[in-house]
């Protein structure tokens, strides 16, 4: 027969294991996201850019242009995501995208998009806002306004004050940035180091600015870059091996650095985030090319729209020379999912 101390910690240690599952069956929940970066997370902030529209996808089953936030604010929140250019946004509540296609990770406007031809984004001096900047007469677009990332921040910074508030302690943030920075030096080997190096640093000083806000380090997430050196853009752009490694190695550069100085101690400081706070895209990209089949693809180097296979685009990796599918959307929202319930 269990006696009388015994039968004691029995019970004690039962209502132990029962808190302590209620506790992992129970966390804080989400209210709503926050999305910062360029045209891999913009759902239509960008309304002029020359493509086949915002959001830069094919389009889904139900005609729609889907991106991976699409598929983890809906699962988290159980709500619709806007762009921040929807009027009246309330950042406290809804779930709101503040990236712009084409955007780099400065705090700066770029002439981006317009004219068509222009390779290199020039920083556009004559901004206030975003938006195309038209012909008093006749509205035709004389340039553009792409805010890049710090930018970005500074425009969510600004809706918490039209709010009269502060960030919400549920919101969850996201920052996917720095490609464009390396993109847009591409044709520049010698600036390619030191574009990487400030994209990084451009991150973490957007880290910064959000923990001035007063958001919870335990709330922002960042996400790494693919291999650039193995999209449809690089491989059709350089024919030389070569080329394509050394973007390849840049990428990795980039990743490394942005590891190095948002998850480990420097200097004695403590680090901004957890190391399963940075996401890596790079991985799981790596991991898909070289096993489509487990993901369901059937061609991981080709741009759906080069081979004319849109709009269903099934069974690719590529909707363009630089961005997912929806279908690859769908599997990129499934890994940050997987992150984040696991973290």
């Amino acid at each position: 027969m269990i006696n009388k101390k015994l039968k004691i910690l029995i019970f004690i240690a039962s209502s132990f294991l029962i808190n302590f599952n209620f506790a992992l069956a129970s966390p804080e929940p989400i209210s709503n996201m926050i999305i910062f970066g360029d045209s891999l997370s913009d759902i239509g902030n960008n309304s002029w850019i020359h493509s086949t529209g915002t959001p830069i996808s094919n389009l889904d089953s139900k005609g729609h242009r889907h991106l991976w936030i699409h598929d983890v604010a809906q699962q988290f929140t159980k709500k619709e995501i806007y762009p921040s250019n929807k009027k009246n946004i309330d950042p406290i509540k809804e779930n709101v995208s503040y990236a712009f296609a084409s955007a780099d990770s400065s705090n700066h406007y770029l002439a981006a998009d317009w004219p068509q031809d222009m390779q290199i984004p020039a920083i556009n001096e004559k901004c206030t806002a975003p938006g195309p900047l038209r012909q008093d007469k006749t509205f035709d677009i004389l340039s553009t306004c792409v805010p890049g990332l710090q930018l970005q921040i500074n425009q969510y910074s600004l809706d918490l004050k039209k709010q009269q508030s502060v960030p919400n302690p549920n919101s969850l943030f996201f920052i996917w940035s720095g490609a464009n920075d390396i993109l847009y030096a591409a044709n520049h080997p010698d600036q390619l180091v030191a574009s990487a190096q400030l994209a990084a640093d451009n991150i973490k000083t957007a880290i910064k600015k959000l923990l001035s806000l007063g958001v919870s380090s335990t709330h922002i997430y960042v996400l790494d870059l693919p291999d650039l050196a193995k999209t449809p853009f690089a491989i059709k752009t350089y024919s030389d091996l070569q080329a394509r490694m050394a973007m390849s190695k840049i990428t990795t550069f980039f990743n490394t650095r942005l590891q190095t100085i948002l998850t480990t101690t420097l200097d004695g400081q403590p680090s901004l985030l957890e190391p399963s706070h940075l996401i890596s895209i790079h991985n799981l990209l790596d991991n898909v090319i070289a096993n489509p089949t487990q993901y369901k693809l059937s061609n991981v180097t080709h741009a759906c729209l080069d081979n004319h296979a849109s709009p269903v685009c099934d069974g690719y990796l590529f909707f363009d020379l630089k961005h997912p599918t929806t279908q690859a959307s769908a599997i990129i929202a499934d890994y940050i999912s997987h992150q984040l319930v696991t973290n």
